[in-house]
This record gives C-alpha cells, sequence and structure tokens, in this order.
C-alpha cells in the first residue's frame, strides 16, 4: 500500500532549528506539515536522530500538527530499522518485491509509506526559513 503525503503541505529539514521554525508556523496557520528528511538520510543520520527532531520540535510547540517522513532511498535495511525505531513514515524507493513487503509491515506499525519524495521546499537552504515556510504553504495549501 503507498500513500501519498495528500493535502499536507511537506517541507524538507535537516536541522533541528528548521524543524522548529516549522513547527511553530504549523501551530501558528493551523496547518498540518510533513516534515521530510534530506533524501537518504537514514543512512547518514540513522532514525533516531529524525525521531529525535521531531519529538523536540514537538516538546517545543505542543500546539503543532507534525507527521514525519524519513527518506531510506532504496536501502531496505534502513527502512526496516526505522519502522522498527518508530518512525512513523517512510519513503522508500527500491524495488519489488521488497517493496510491497516493507509497505505491508509500514501499515502493520501504523506508518506512512511513501515511494517517492512528495514536493517540498528545503527549509535549510532558505535565508529566512520563517518567510519561506509561510508563503510554501500559502502555495501548497488546496
Amino acid at each position: 500500500m503507498t500513500e501519498r503525503a495528500g493535502h499536507t503541505v511537506a517541507v524538507e529539514v535537516a536541522s533541528l532549528e528548521t524543524a522548529v521554525t516549522a513547527a511553530r508556523i504549523s501551530a501558528e496557520t493551523e496547518t498540518p506539515l510533513l516534515l521530510v528528511s534530506s533524501p537518504d538520510a537514514a543512512a547518514q543520520g540513522g532514525c533516531l536522530w529524525f525521531l529525535e527532531i521531531l519529538r523536540q520540535a514537538n516538546a517545543e510547540v505542543p500546539a503543532a500538527r507534525l507527521a514525519m517522513a524519513l527518506d531510506c532511498g532504496d536501502a531496505a535495511g534502513f527502512a526496516l530499522e526505522a519502522l522498527d525505531c518508530g518512525i512513523t513514515g517512510v519513503i522508500y524507493r527500491g524495488e519489488d518485491p521488497v517493496r510491497t513487503k516493507l509497505g505491508q509491515l509500514a501499515e502493520l506499525h501504523g506508518a506512512s509509506f511513501l515511494t517517492e519524495r512528495p514536493r517540498t521546499l528545503f527549509l535549510d537552504e532558505q535565508p529566512d526559513p520563517e518567510a519561506a515556510c509561510r508563503a510554501w504553504i500559502k502555495m501548497e495549501s488546496p
């Protein structure tokens, strides 16, 4: 089973600072945001790093409506590890039959499973992440 980000606005974050910025704007605008890791971030930072970013952003801004998607590239082992450590959204671009089996496992874990990266704005590259996030929400919201 494959899910897409749908109408949730997706932003790419690579630091706690930009995740907290996104959380503040999510709360202020009452917009659910999908925090997406950088491409192949599971191989670089691991799942616990990304889980901790979400935990701290939620702790700083409890009113934020945040979900997460850790990009595991085509590495099935990283996708499995992400699901096992509690990541609630996985991006996996590998081939079948592994993709189908991981999708079924994600469903059992209650996690979203994406087979492609959603359209995102990379907040860490923006000179003014707050203004960029606000503009992105306006542009991406239905």
